[in-house]
């Protein structure tokens, strides 16, 4: 049976719990054991293709500046222009392909990575509305994966059990609203290319020009969008697998954890009590 204890001898014990807490202390308990090696194996090599889509994204603005730049010549009457931009747009090809297959590949290994994430007793089945086919799924079909995608990896994020303030969350709102936009720009990008096409088989050059440039322009809008939502994919990525292959006995702190005066052991300032059963 506790004791009352002065305020000042309850203050002195919250801070000396609040130092020997260790950093990434868990808000709840962890829901099951956590996954072995190899997704840890896995979600690296999630990370290291999402990287390298990321760095082709980024060739590709680099491409895309300099076709912008020959589209602007067009009228000139410059020697040798035709010749550069067939080189632009061959090269564009040439790098759009590759980056096609890491984006592929990349999907993949996401879609195991989040349905072994979803199967696993890490996490708890009360903070998930979906079952892991549907993880899967919901990626496939239109409408539906503009929303179910986020709410399947946020409940991922929350069946993990949350951190303390002093711990970074996975940026999950940023990443999602970059990615939709970028493919959203993408989508208008490659319109304005079909109406380009039609009007220079049409012979209005200057039009098909103009909406050339507009649907380049747009595309390194979507380029530039789809890099930062890779970086921000590997933070989400990293995040949720550092947290579901951390050990077992890793201490946590429950939300109602409370300090109570030890009256038995003279020095003592206090030990720390839970109404939920701290584990430590």
């Amino acid at each position: 049976m506790s004791t009352p204890t002065s305020p000042g001898h309850e203050a002195g014990a919250r801070q000396q719990s609040s130092a020997h807490q260790p950093q990434g202390w868990f808000a709840a308990p962890p829901s099951g054991p956590p996954l072995d090696r190899s997704f840890r194996t896995l979600g690296t090599a999630l990370t290291v293709l999402i990287g390298l889509v990321g760095l082709l994204e980024l060739v590709q603005l680099a491409g895309g500046i300099r076709m912008l730049r020959l589209l602007g010549e067009v009228g000139s009457g410059r020697e040798g222009l035709d010749s550069d931009l067939d080189a632009a747009d061959r090269l564009t090809l040439q790098i759009l392909v590759p980056c096609l297959l890491l984006l592929l590949a990349a999907g993949i290994c996401w879609l195991v990575w989040q349905h072994r994430l979803a199967s696993s007793a890490r996490v708890d089945r009360r903070a998930v509305r979906r079952s892991p086919g549907w993880h899967v799924g919901s990626w496939f079909i239109p409408v539906v994966n503009l929303w179910f995608p986020f709410q399947n990896v946020s409940d991922l994020d929350r069946g993990l059990g949350h951190f303390s303030d002093r711990d970074r969350r996975p940026p999950l709102v940023a990443w999602w609203v970059l990615w939709l936009l970028g493919l959203a720009v993408t989508r208008v990008s490659s319109a304005t290319s079909s109406m380009a096409d039609t009007r220079l088989e049409a012979g209005q050059v200057e039009d098909a020009v103009s909406l050339m440039s507009t649907s380049v322009t747009m595309d390194l809008v979507g380029t530039i969008l789809g890099a930062v939502s890779a970086i921000l994919a590997i933070l989400v990525v990293r995040n949720l697998t550092e947290r579901a292959t951390r050990p077992a006995d890793t201490p946590w702190t429950s939300p109602h954890t409370h300090v109570r005066a030890d009256p038995g052991t003279p020095g003592t300032k206090g030990t720390t009590g839970t109404t939920g059963g701290a584990v430590g």
